[in-house]
């Protein structure tokens, strides 16, 4: 096992070769020059687990995700587990499954809730048991600093009550563009927001928090 030392901390990788994306963003953390957002996104820059590793209650996790055609399903779940999963992955998911990014080359990108999903026959036959039907999103109003500000306060009382405040007005479906904030609230006690960070017809990254409470 071996050990490096990120930024004073000292980190650890099970397997002694490092990617090259890694050791580049082992790099760029101890830059003191490079910003905050590029900071953040590289020190979450990691081999992600394929298992289903459920959010636990009160801890914060940013993070930053990549969705494809391939893999359109968002799980808000522990950091350390992949976000971004296959349609297939949703029979085993259940209430993890939280929301869908609807990829057509003719259309915007548009991210809706699963439940929403199903009810519309966008999610069909045996994937549609065990879904959960409390995820709910809205369009905020809030800029890109504001985002990055409250992501960087790791404050769940705060992200909950700007998620709260944001879904009392819900939309079905929202069509994204780069910059946009969406929050995301479930019955269950997740709150989360998410900015748009680049997209095309065909994937969207996106940088992100959520809490569970």
């Amino acid at each position: 096992m071996c050990y490096y030392e990120i930024s004073s901390r000292m980190f650890f990788t099970e397997n002694s070769t490092l990617t090259e994306e890694y050791i580049m963003n082992i790099a760029v953390l101890k830059d003191p020059l490079v910003d905050m957002h590029k900071q953040e996104t590289a020190s979450e820059t990691r081999v992600l687990s394929e298992q289903i590793i459920p959010a636990v209650p009160g801890e914060y996790y940013a993070y930053t995700s990549e969705f494809t055609e391939k893999r359109p399903e968002y799980a808000l779940m522990k950091c350390k587990s992949n976000k971004a999963r296959p349609m297939t992955d949703l029979p085993e998911l259940g209430s993890e499954a939280n929301l869908l990014f609807l990829f057509d080359a003719s259309e915007d990108v548009k991210v809706c809730s699963v439940g929403e999903a199903s009810d519309l026959g966008i999610i069909e036959g045996s994937i549609k048991s065990g879904l959960c039907y409390d995820t709910s999103i809205a369009e905020t109003q809030m800029s890109t600093d504001e985002f990055y500000n409250v992501r960087a306060k790791k404050d769940v009382q705060v992200l909950a009550d700007i998620c709260k405040t944001a879904n009392q007005k819900i939309s079905l479906f929202i069509s994204l563009k780069p910059s946009i904030v969406v929050s995301v609230l479930t019955t269950g006690g997740k709150y989360g927001l998410f900015l748009i960070k680049d997209m095309d017809k065909m994937s969207i990254k996106i940088d992100a928090c959520h809490v569970l409470v």
